[in-house]
């Protein structure tokens, strides 16, 4: 379900500055066994199936959490602040050490806006909330928007440095 949701939130959002990046990761639960030359074949007859093709950019493997996390997620689980203590059931959790400010499941969205202000969604279940908190601050925040977000956002991306960001759009 996820994945087509996926989709149409690119069909939706075509022609704007606008894209969805998929990073696979076999951590929770073990759900993604395959090998990176495998998973669009994967997605296309076995899950979701049914020929479904991503029209977004879908890229290899990596690990969101623990010692080995890539420095991306490292990066976007330090620019806003975590919503939930709860981590989850450590038996279906493949990393280590387990920290509060972790990715707790599959699908978990982060939302970067134009001036590169990082948007974490909340931690809740995807299923429930996490595409219709994409779209709720699309609505809020179009994307023209040039104004950092101090209460959501802690940290923005200007190229390759991070930069905190405070109240006021000042940016040290």
């Amino acid at each position: 379900v996820q994945y087509h949701k996926l989709n149409a939130l690119m069909d939706k959002f075509t022609g704007a500055s606008f894209t969805i990046l998929g990073f696979p990761c076999n951590q929770f639960g073990l759900q993604e066994p395959e090998e990176n030359y495998e998973t669009l074949n994967v997605l296309k007859y076995v899950r979701p199936g049914g020929g479904f093709i991503p029209r977004f950019q879908v890229f290899g493997k990596l690990e969101v959490n623990g010692a080995d996390e890539h420095p991306l997620f490292t990066f976007l689980k330090e620019s806003c602040s975590f919503v939930n203590p709860f981590i989850g059931d450590p038996k279906r959790l493949y990393w280590s050490p387990m920290k509060v400010s972790d990715i707790r499941w599959n699908f978990e969205k982060f939302l970067i806006l134009p001036n590169g202000c990082v948007v974490w969604a909340p931690r809740t279940d995807s299923g429930k909330y996490g595409l219709g908190f994409v779209l709720l601050i699309v609505k809020l925040f179009p994307f023209g928007a040039v104004t950092p977000l101090p209460l959501l956002c802690q940290k923005r991306i200007v190229g390759a440095f991070v930069h905190r960001v405070y109240p006021y759009g000042l940016v040290l």
